[in-house]
């Protein structure tokens, strides 16, 4: 009997461990559930940055999450941090540069310690933000098609480095983000040639009056010769140009000598 009580007794901190983790894992696949949805609702790019900044560091335990944004222009990775003036301050990263940019040009995760120990490493943001970084987990965002698209990045895990779990976890969000990505970029994309084509449109109508106009002065100026009925021919062709509901034009008529 004293045996079996004493076993129950050893059994009964395993338990309660094992409700501590599942109640944390639920958490977590609450905020992964919450996080996706949230992602996938929106086109809007800096809705995606803040929606993913302001749930990983819940997700991963980490002080800080970073996401950086290849630029398709300029060929470099941006992202927006906060500093020690409350302030964003933006980062641009060549593709290469630091644990990020090497993250990217090698299209592989990354998962260090003690981030000075690491030569890829530069500190040099953390000088202009205040914020020290020890440990880093980064992965590359890829598109369908395997394109770098941006890179995911947690700094200083609150109860030690990253592991494999954190590892994982992070890789599946950034299947997600990326996919938010290009759809933001093709959706930005889309409407800008909408409205370069409507622009088009809009300076080709132009063009089509103004040719329009000077037709009918030629064609009125070819057929008459009343001074009077030219300049009211060359007054209905303006209204039509302008899109105007009037016009007028004094016109002084000399007196012969």
């Amino acid at each position: 009997m004293r045996s079996a009580t004493i076993g129950a007794m050893g059994a009964a901190p395993n338990v309660e461990s094992l409700q501590r983790e599942l109640r944390r894992e639920q958490k977590r696949l609450l905020l992964l559930r919450d996080l996706s949805t949230a992602v996938s609702a929106t086109l809007d790019l800096n809705e995606i940055v803040e929606i993913v900044l302001g749930r990983m560091t819940a997700l991963l335990g980490s002080e800080r999450a970073t996401l950086y944004v290849l630029d398709d222009e300029t060929g470099e990775l941006w992202a927006r941090v906060p500093n020690e003036g409350g302030d964003d301050l933006e980062i641009r990263l060549r593709v290469g540069d630091g644990l990020a940019g090497w993250c990217a040009r090698e299209g592989v995760l990354v998962n260090i310690p003690d981030a000075y120990a690491d030569p890829r490493f530069s500190g040099a943001w953390d000088k202009k933000s205040g914020f020290r970084t020890r440990a880093i987990l980064c992965v590359p965002l890829k598109n369908p098609s395997g394109r770098v698209v941006g890179v995911l990045q947690a700094l200083n895990k609150a109860d030690g480095p990253f592991d494999a779990e954190d590892e994982a976890l992070i890789e599946s969000l950034g299947a997600q983000i990326a996919v938010a990505i290009e759809n933001s970029k093709l959706f930005l994309s889309v409407v800008g040639k909408n409205m370069e084509l409507l622009e088009a449109k809009e300076q080709l109508e132009t063009k089509v009056r103004e040719l329009a106009v000077l037709f009918e002065i030629a064609h009125v100026a070819s057929v008459s010769l009343d001074v009077d009925e030219l300049v009211r021919g060359a007054l209905r062709g303006a209204m039509r140009a302008v899109d105007a509901g009037a016009a007028a034009a004094l016109h002084r008529r000399g007196t012969p000598g």
